[in-house]
C-alpha cells in the first residue's frame, strides 16, 4: 500500500469518531426527559438544534475548506464537537442544553464535507466512489457501536457519563489527523477566489440532485435519533432492544456503503440504480408501522440502514463527479449537505409534533411519502440536456 493510501486511515479513523458522537445523546433522551423535566416536544427540538448548527455551517465550511485547507477545517470540527459534546454532559437546563448540541452540530459540519473533499483529492473517479463507500459505511459503523455503547452506559452511569466520554474521544482523534502531511496531497492556491459560488448555488440541477437523496436524511435523521425514543414511547421493544436495532441500522450500512461505493461508479446505468435504490428505502420506511412483529420491524429497519448509506453513497459521489476541480468540492459537498440538513433540520420535531397530533404511525407514514415524492426530483430522470450543466455520465 502506498504512502497515499495510508494517508487516509487518520481520516477514516476519525470518521468512526465522529459517528461515535453522532448519535451519542440519542440514548439518554428519555432520561434527559425526566431529570431535566422536559416535554416530549422539548426533546424533539433537541434533537432538532443539531442541525440547526449543522445546516448554515455546511456553506460555511465549504468556503473555509476552499480558501484554507480541508485537513484544517475538518481538525477546527473536531475541537468543536468535543468541547461542546463535554458540555453537553454539564448542561442544567432546555436552553442549556439546545446550545451546546447546536454547537456540536457546527462542528460536525465542519468536519463532515472538508474530510470527504481531503479524502477525494488527487484520486479518479473509481477510487473516488470507493473511498465514499467506506467513508460513510465508517460513519454507520461509529454510529452503531456508540448507540450499543451509550445504551449501557446510560443505564449504569448516566447519560452525562456518555457526552463526556464522546467528546474526549473527538479531542484524542485530533493528533491522527494532524500528523497527515498535505505534500501527499495536490497543492491548491487555498487563498484564490476562483470558485464562482454564485454558479454553483443557483444551478438548479444541483438542488434537484441534493433533494431527491431526501430519504437518506430523514432514515438517517428520524430512525438515529428518534427511534429508541419512538419504542420506549410504543412499548414496541425494550431500551436494549430498540439500542441494538438501532446499532445494526448503521453498522448494515457497511455493506451498501462498500458494494455500491465498489461497482456504482462502474455502472452505466446510475439513473436506474440511483432511482430504485431510493424508492425502495421510502417504501421500506413507510411500512415501518406495519411490521407483524418485532422480528420484522428489526429486518426492515436494518435493511433500511444498508440501503441509506446506498443512497447517500451515490449522492455523494455524483455531486464530486460534477467537479472536477478539486478547490469546489468542499464546497460543492457543504452545499450538498446543506440541502440534505434542510430536511433533517425539522424531521425530528416533526416526527414527535405528528405523533403527539394524531399518532406515531402517521409520522412515518407522512415522513416516508416525503421522502417517496422528492426522489422524483433527480435530474437524470428528465432530459439529457441537464448533462451540459452537470457534467456526470451516467445519468
Amino acid at each position: 500500500m502506498d504512502k497515499k493510501e495510508l494517508s487516509t486511515f487518520p481520516v477514516y479513523g476519525a470518521r468512526l469518531i465522529y459517528g461515535i458522537n453522532w448519535f451519542a445523546i440519542a440514548p439518554g433522551f428519555i432520561l434527559i426527559e425526566s431529570q431535566l423535566r422536559l416535554s416530549e416536544l422539548q426533546i424533539g427540538f433537541v434533537a432538532t438544534s443539531f442541525f440547526v448548527g449543522l445546516m448554515p455551517f455546511q456553506f460555511i465550511g465549504g468556503i473555509l475548506a476552499s480558501r484554507i485547507s480541508p485537513k484544517y477545517i475538518a481538525i477546527s470540527g473536531l475541537f468543536i464537537i468535543g468541547m461542546f459534546s463535554i458540555l453537553t454532559g454539564i448542561s442544567e437546563t432546555f436552553f442549556e442544553l439546545f446550545a451546546s448540541r447546536m454547537s456540536v452540530g457546527i462542528g460536525s459540519a465542519l468536519f463532515s464535507s472538508p474530510a470527504l473533499a481531503f479524502l477525494s483529492e488527487n484520486s479518479d473517479g473509481n477510487t473516488i466512489s470507493r473511498r465514499t463507500g467506506m467513508y460513510n459505511a465508517l460513519f454507520g459503523i461509529g454510529s452503531g457501536i456508540g448507540i450499543t455503547g451509550w445504551i449501557y452506559l446510560d443505564s449504569v452511569t448516566g447519560w452525562r457519563n456518555s457526552m463526556f466520554i464522546s467528546g474526549i474521544l473527538a479531542l484524542a482523534v485530533i493528533p491522527f489527523m494532524s500528523m497527515i502531511s498535505e505534500k501527499l496531497h495536490k497543492e491548491y492556491n487555498y487563498g484564490g477566489f476562483s470558485i464562482n459560488y454564485k454558479n454553483i448555488i443557483c444551478n438548479k440541477y444541483r438542488w434537484m440532485l441534493g433533494f431527491s437523496a431526501g430519504i437518506g436524511a430523514l432514515s438517517e435523521t428520524v430512525i438515529g435519533q428518534m427511534f429508541v425514543y419512538y419504542s420506549e414511547k410504543t412499548h414496541i421493544m425494550s431500551p436494549l432492544d430498540s439500542g441494538i436495532t438501532v446499532s445494526m441500522y448503521f453498522i448494515m450500512g457497511l455493506f451498501g456503503g462498500y458494494i455500491y461505493g465498489k461497482y456504482f461508479g462502474l455502472s452505466k446505468h446510475k439513473t436506474y440504480i440511483y432511482v430504485f435504490t431510493a424508492i425502495i428505502t421510502s417504501l421500506l420506511f413507510i411500512s415501518i408501522p406495519f411490521a407483524g412483529n418485532v422480528y420484522i420491524l428489526t429486518a426492515i429497519v436494518w435493511i433500511i440502514g444498508a440501503l441509506t448509506v446506498a443512497v447517500l453513497t451515490m449522492l455523494y459521489y455524483m455531486v464530486m463527479s460534477i467537479d472536477h476541480d478539486n478547490r469546489n468540492r468542499s464546497f460543492s459537498l457543504g452545499f450538498n449537505n446543506f440541502m440534505q440538513k434542510i430536511i433533517a433540520v425539522v424531521s425530528p420535531a416533526l416526527f414527535v409534533y405528528i405523533a403527539l397530533n394524531i399518532n406515531y404511525s402517521y409520522s412515518w407514514y407522512i415522513l416516508g411519502i416525503s421522502g417517496l415524492i422528492l426522489v422524483f426530483l433527480y435530474p437524470g430522470i428528465y432530459e439529457s440536456h441537464n448533462r451540459n450543466d452537470m457534467t456526470v455520465t451516467g445519468f
